[in-house]
């Protein structure tokens, strides 16, 4: 995918986490390298985008590349966003201890809701309005966990699996609209 996105449209930086670079990674530097294309990698990095402030975070230990996840926080219209990648349960604990991630209006689910990450403790802290979790119907590995979306119980899950495309629409009030799968 994002191979596609350096091809078909105007890319000027590109962020990586600051972990090993697996061969995907790689191959993204090579193009961008021919493209001219800057590459940063990041660990604690604020980027502001217009009017938009995209806080991004990783646990910057070199030896799990789902622990060294890019995460970012948001704001926008006033809904606090914390998009998880695919962050473990380790990572969570360390981000909590640096950062107040609280009352986060929507949640993207760490690691397809994998029973690695999305820790009860978690949960709390954040405490998610909305928890949305990227996973394909039937999946080998039966993402998502029953104990994740046990979890999750008092936010509302929207599954992309289930689901479909979801929007997020936000205005002076938040609207949601699926695309069934």
């Amino acid at each position: 995918m994002a191979q596609k996105i350096i091809e078909n449209f105007p890319v000027k930086n590109i962020f990586l986490n600051s972990g090993k670079n697996n061969a995907l990674e790689k191959e993204i530097m090579e193009k961008a390298f021919n493209k001219k294309i800057k590459v940063k990698n990041i660990h604690n990095y604020h980027l502001k985008i217009a009017e938009f402030t995209f806080n991004i975070y990783s646990l910057n230990n070199k030896l799990d590349e789902n622990d060294d996840s890019l995460v970012i926080e948001t704001e926008i219209n006033g809904y606090k966003l914390l998009f998880m990648g695919d962050a473990s349960a380790k990572s969570e604990n360390y981000l909590l201890k640096k950062h107040h991630f609280n009352n986060i209006d929507i949640l993207k689910v760490a690691h397809h809701g994998s029973n690695t990450s999305t820790s009860p403790n978690f949960v709390k802290k954040v405490n998610p309005k909305y928890s949305l979790l990227s996973v394909g119907e039937n999946n080998i590995y039966n993402h998502p966990s029953l104990t994740v979306l046990k979890n999750l119980k008092n936010s509302v899950i929207y599954r992309t699996d289930k689901d479909g495309s979801v929007k997020f629409l936000f205005t002076n009030k938040l609207q949601i609209k699926k695309q069934s799968p």
